[in-house]
């Protein structure tokens, strides 16, 4: 009885632990060895970042502001040159998106409906399930931006800042 009790005590302290530890988002951009040929002045659009720039020591992945991100995930148009940029994200029940919107104040409720509602086309906010797909969302819609619990760093995506 007392080995039972102890197993149980162990286990719910070991999930109040892991409950309580989050982690913190890591924010990913897309990157491309094109950015310095392709950026292009003012856009007649919205919102435009007016470079495409990027830090060659940085291994080239696209500049953005908190502001660019805050302006994504809540459905606006942030263009790149002449690009729209796109923002990945996870479903509101991985706990890495609360963490992740909550620094924007986002509620992940608002991106659950922008992207089940036509305007997923104007506001590209693409959903995603899982890591590998996040990263593949993030390389394929450059430019784009997403969030990971990790550092991942290959030809196409790094970490942001």
């Amino acid at each position: 009885m007392k080995h039972h009790f102890l197993s149980i005590c162990i286990a719910i302290g070991c999930n109040a632990i892991s409950l309580s530890v989050q982690a913190e988002p890591i924010w990913h951009c897309s990157r491309s060895p094109e950015i310095a040929q392709n950026a292009i002045g003012p856009h007649e659009n919205p919102i435009n970042i007016n470079n495409m720039n990027f830090d060659e020591s940085e291994n080239r992945t696209i500049e953005i502001q908190i502001i660019d991100l805050l302006n994504a995930y809540s459905g606006g148009t942030v263009f790149m040159g002449d690009k729209p940029l796109s923002a990945c994200f996870f479903d509101r029940a991985n706990p890495l998106t609360a963490v992740a919107l909550s620094t924007l104040d986002i509620d992940p409720s608002s991106l659950t409906s922008l992207s089940n509602s036509d305007s997923i086309v104007k506001s590209n906010i693409i959903p995603v399930r899982n890591e590998a797909q996040m990263e593949s969302c993030i390389a394929k819609y450059h430019p784009a931006i997403g969030f990971l619990a990790e550092v991942v760093e290959t030809d196409t995506i790094g970490p942001c800042f």
